[in-house]
């Protein structure tokens, strides 16, 4: 290696291979001129000790000094690697202790006195012991944005209890990736903060990681029972839209920050360890949010397994419902509760009303799924057709279909938004109609159509015990709640629950259609 002269300062050593790769930043007069051939770390990690070489000539360094390594870690001759932080400097016989973390200069010479001033705290030591190496963490975080995107995107399809896993995996997952944040930020902390160091891609990569906080910090604040209106959105409607709009910034990130992943970089026990720390770490941290939503009690208490909290959750602390924030239309409605609101009814036993299942259209909201805001149907003009795979197709007016509606099921309804209600349903059993116009042995789906073209597709034997709702909690569906028939689907989530139903189609396979339907049903 080369002779050079000048204030030397390591501020970062990494091994890769057999090779020690040493950022220098060399001092000439007022200029500083700083390399790094660190392909994972652009920004400056300053090491536990500053070796300083003490010159009368300041000239800057041409090029990155390459140390090689030895088999023995616990080297200290010249041109050996100490540790993986601190290296030893051939010219100048300067080398650096990390028994000790303090270099070979006499006492009260220039790079005694850097070291003494650098020494790690406790807590950056402990940072270092358990954060993974760069890749990891960089690696680590694409693999956990991918699941969580996933999992939430599964689990609005998911209803039923048996998917609690899924629900408290995205929670886990997400306190993890809050810290892989914190350890990735805390890396490129001097590449945002230093403008010279910004390239074309530093803004995008700004964005994801404001997105991506965003996204963990609503999540959050809903698990904990807190909800704010953005327009007509949820804080919940809010976490999932920055979820998916995080998909595009990280595919943009990893075009422009792309570093191959390397086999080596995720062997090792201490990988292990660290990764089964941060599993760990999110599961305590989830138990916490979950004891101390029942200490303080409320909503976060009160949410299901998907993050759904109870109908009450948006309405004023009297009690009463905040006109604001549900649906009053009622028109078309017949008997029911009277102008002065729900009855409460008694689900619990107690003797006493239950706020989680007030009673009739006024006391849940009305949502829909992206555009679907029809007309209101005509009862006379309405007509509900069964067909398809079936014997004798048939086709129903309103008055025959409510004629035959002496069914009811009490069934909990878990919207997307992020609330639910329990209500008792009265209608027509899908199964009777089914059974009245004979389905063929070859089939096995059947599709539920809207007037709006919204359509989903159950199995056969699912779909028999479902309900073909004319009423809820007593009165007549109201046209925000899918007058004349709502299905009622147990253990599905809302958008499931077809409004407006006019059509009943009896498949041999599921309608691979109806993912689009949801996008672009009531846009015409």
């Amino acid at each position: 290696m080369e002779p050079f002269d000048g204030y030397c300062t390591v501020l970062n050593s990494r091994p890769l291979s057999r090779t020690v790769v040493l950022s220098i930043s060399v001092r000439s007069g007022t200029e500083t001129t700083e390399r790094s051939d660190d392909p994972y770390d652009p920004g400056h990690r300053p090491l536990a000790t500053d070796v300083r070489l003490p010159t009368t000539d300041h000239r800057p360094l041409a090029t990155d000094a390459r140390l090689p390594t030895t088999h023995d870690p616990r080297a200290t001759g010249p041109g050996d690697l100490v540790d993986r932080d601190v290296g030893v400097v051939d010219r100048g016989r300067v080398s650096v202790d990390p028994s000790t973390s303090r270099n070979r200069y006499p006492s009260g010479s220039p790079g005694s006195r850097v070291a003494r001033d650098r020494q790690p705290g406790r807590l950056r030591r402990a940072l270092r012991r358990v954060e993974p190496s760069p890749p990891v963490v960089d690696w680590s975080i694409l693999a956990l944005v991918g699941f969580e995107v996933a999992s939430g995107v599964l689990g609005l399809g998911a209803g039923h209890v048996s998917a609690w896993l899924l629900f408290d995996a995205h929670a886990v997952a997400g306190f993890a990736l809050v810290v892989l944040l914190g350890f990735k930020l805390r890396r490129v902390r001097h590449r945002v903060t230093t403008a010279r160091l910004w390239d074309g891609a530093t803004p995008l990569s700004i964005l994801q990681a404001v997105v991506a906080l965003a996204a963990l910090g609503t999540g959050i604040y809903w698990g904990f029972g807190g909800d704010f209106r953005l327009w007509f959105w949820t804080a919940l409607n809010v976490h999932i839209g920055l979820g998916l709009l995080l998909v595009p910034l990280v595919l943009f990130h990893l075009r422009a920050r792309y570093r191959p992943v390397r086999r080596t970089d995720f062997e090792g026990r201490r990988t292990a360890l660290q990764y089964a720390g941060l599993l760990v770490g999110g599961a305590v941290a989830y138990r916490v949010q979950e004891a101390t939503n029942a200490l303080a009690g409320g909503a976060g208490e009160r949410r299901r397994f998907t993050g759904s909290k109870p109908v009450d959750a948006t309405t004023k602390g009297d009690g009463d419902v905040d006109e604001a924030e549900l649906s009053v239309t009622t028109a078309g409605d017949e008997g029911g509760a009277d102008d002065g609101g729900p009855a409460p009814t008694d689900v619990d036993g107690d003797g006493g009303g239950d706020r989680d299942v007030d009673v009739g259209n006024r006391s849940f909201p009305v949502t829909s799924w992206v555009a679907d805001d029809p007309d209101p149907v005509d009862p006379d003009d309405y007509r509900l057709r069964v067909g398809g795979l079936v014997e004798t197709p048939r086709t129903y007016d309103l008055s025959a279909v409510e004629s035959s509606a002496d069914a009811s099921d009490r069934v909990l309804l878990d919207c997307t938004s992020g609330w639910y209600t329990v209500q008792d349903w009265r209608g027509v059993r899908l199964g009777d109609l089914l059974s009245a116009v004979g389905v063929r042995d070859e089939a096995r789906w059947v599709a539920v159509h809207s007037v709006t073209g919204y359509r989903w597709s159950y199995p056969l034997g699912e779909a028999r015990g479902m309900l073909l709702a004319t009423h809820v909690g007593g009165e007549r569906l109201s046209h925000g709640h899918g007058f004349p028939l709502r299905l009622v689907a147990p253990d599905r989530r809302g958008f499931q629950w077809i409004k407006w139903v006019d059509r009943i189609e009896v498949r041999r396979r599921r309608d691979a259609t109806q993912y689009v339907a949801t996008l672009v049903s009531g846009l015409d």
